[in-house]
Order: C-alpha cells, then sequence, then structure tokens
C-alpha cells in the first residue's frame, strides 16, 4: 500500500502551511499549456524511476503543489449506476479515469503491444503465482469469473488479491491524474472501493450513488446473467456497507427514479464545478508530504 498521508493535519500545523503554500502558489504559479509541459513530464518520470515510498511522497507533493483543482471522485456498491452517472458528467473539459478499466487491463498478460504503463504494473504474473494456473483460460488470459467465485467465497483470497492489484492500480492511477490535471481538465474518478481503500481525502468532492437494494440485486442479475443469484448476493455482501458511504458523501446521488433524470443532473453539475478551485487541505497535505519526505515529520 502507498503511504498516502491522513485526510486531517495537527491543528497548529494547518494555519501556517496553508500561509506558506498559498504564498509558494503566487510566487510560482501554473504556466500555461504548452509552457507546462516540464512540469506534465517531470512527475511521470519521477514515477517511473522510482518506487520508494519517499520518492512517492515527493511525487504527490510535486502534484499537490502545481494543481489549484483536485480531482473530483465517483462511487458507489455494484450495479447501483456510476456508469450512467459517468455518462452525464463527461465533457469536453472532464476526463474520466475508470478504476475498473485499469483493474481489468493489469490482469492481461503483458505483450509486446501492451502499453508501458500496463507492462510496468502489470499483476499478472503474481497472480498466477499465487492463485496458480486453474484460473487461465485456454489463451492464457485470466478467467475473472473463476477468479471472482474464489475471491468473493473466501475473504482472505479477496485480502490477498487486493494486496497484488491495488498498489499498480494505484501508480497507474495517478499517472493519469497528473496527465489528465496538467491538461487543464476536471479530472472524474470512478472508484468503487474508495471508501475500503482510504483514499478520500484525495478528491475535493465525492458522490455516492444510491440505490435500493432489491433493485440493486434485480440489476446485478440483469447484467450478469452468467452468475447465479446466490453469487450476485456474495458480491453485493463482500462490499462495504453503502449507508456508512452515503454518510460520507460530500453529494449523494439518488438514482432510484428514471436513469435519464440522474444524467440530466449530472450534466449540471459538472458546469458547477468547472472552474473550482481548492486551496485548502490538499495544500496542508502536500506540505506535510514536503516535510514526510525532507524527514521532519
Amino acid at each position: 500500500m502507498l503511504p498516502f498521508l491522513p485526510s486531517y493535519a495537527p491543528p497548529l500545523l494547518s494555519l501556517p502551511l496553508s500561509l506558506l503554500f498559498q504564498r509558494l502558489r503566487l510566487l510560482s504559479p501554473l504556466p500555461t499549456l504548452p509552457t507546462s509541459l516540464l512540469f506534465t513530464l517531470l512527475p511521470c518520470i519521477l514515477l517511473f524511476l522510482f518506487s520508494t515510498y519517499s520518492h512517492i511522497s515527493f511525487l504527490i507533493t510535486l502534484l499537490m503543489l502545481r494543481i489549484s483543482k483536485r480531482p473530483v471522485a465517483v462511487t458507489a456498491n455494484i450495479a447501483c449506476g456510476k456508469s450512467t452517472f459517468v455518462k452525464g458528467y463527461l465533457t469536453s473539459s472532464t476526463s474520466l479515469i475508470d478504476l475498473d478499466g485499469i483493474a481489468h487491463k493489469i490482469l492481461l498478460p503483458p505483450t509486446s503491444s501492451s502499453s508501458f504503463l500496463y507492462t510496468k504494473f502489470s499483476s499478472y504474473t503474481s497472480i498466477i503465482s499465487t492463485f496458480g494456473s486453474s484460473i487461465l483460460n485456454s489463451d492464457k488470459t485470466i478467467n475473472r469469473t473463476t477468479l471472482g467465485s474464489i475471491i468473493f467465497s473466501n475473504p482472505s483470497k479477496r485480502r490477498l488479491l487486493n494486496k497484488l492489484t491495488h498498489p499498480n492500480i494505484r501508480y497507474i492511477m495517478l499517472f493519469k491524474i497528473i496527465l489528465n490535471t496538467f491538461k487543464g481538465k476536471i479530472v472524474l474518478v470512478d472508484i468503487p472501493l474508495l471508501y475500503e481503500s482510504k483514499l478520500g481525502f484525495m478528491f475535493s468532492l465525492i458522490y455516492v450513488i444510491n440505490l435500493k437494494p432489491d433493485e440493486q440485486l434485480k440489476r446485478l442479475i440483469n447484467r450478469n446473467p452468467e452468475l447465479s443469484e446466490k453469487e450476485c448476493k456474495q458480491r453485493i455482501e463482500s462490499q462495504m456497507n453503502l449507508d456508512f458511504k452515503l454518510r460520507k458523501a460530500d453529494k449523494v446521488v439518488d438514482n432510484n427514479g428514471p436513469e435519464y433524470v440522474m444524467r440530466e443532473w449530472a450534466k449540471v453539475e459538472v458546469e458547477r464545478v468547472k472552474g473550482r478551485e481548492m486551496i485548502g487541505w490538499e495544500i496542508i497535505w502536500g506540505g506535510l508530504g514536503l516535510l514526510k519526505f525532507l524527514g521532519f515529520i
């Protein structure tokens, strides 16, 4: 797991760090493209050259000091309608980072045609070594249904898989956040296990999709006909309680009505978010990351 700092800062440090890094931002504003190319490439180069925790802390500090907007996140439990919300939210000024999509790609066998990003952070070999060749299809790809039946019926196996995949997913997510932020995009991260992974502090705004349990089960059965009702219930029960996520949300998005209503609401919401600046906690967090990197904390 990457060494992410907590979402709070000691009260005595908050004010001086906030003032300090606001001043640094005034002295060193984010340059406009294409002159910001250096600041786009430098964190990416650091990400690939170094993998120690101290360098990752430094990388995150660079990111937080250089941007004025943090990404926003959408999360929900399985089959609650995140994809519908995302469709409404995406515009020419927004960019999507889909963590489910990243998770799928790091399970693929690395080939010469694979992108460098997914080759470097592939979990394929470690998963085969851990779970055995019985989870492979005839073409040597991982059978996700077989792997799913193993991990959703055994919590310890699920934790083991998460340990093998989550660090790589986070590396790729950070890379994509950096790249899209410096393109001037509003970055929307579709992250199913946001609260389970304790990554809420990274986002200035968190949307949680709400759906009634019986409707959730019905949608999952319809979406995945290859799964039995028992297997669908196992997948739902394996996730954190939705009520907890709803209480932690910055905005609850109701999906119990027609889907087009949520899509239209998302279109209005993204217009509200445009140009929104955050200069509080991310600066404090970035300052703590810098102090950690320098060895003071």
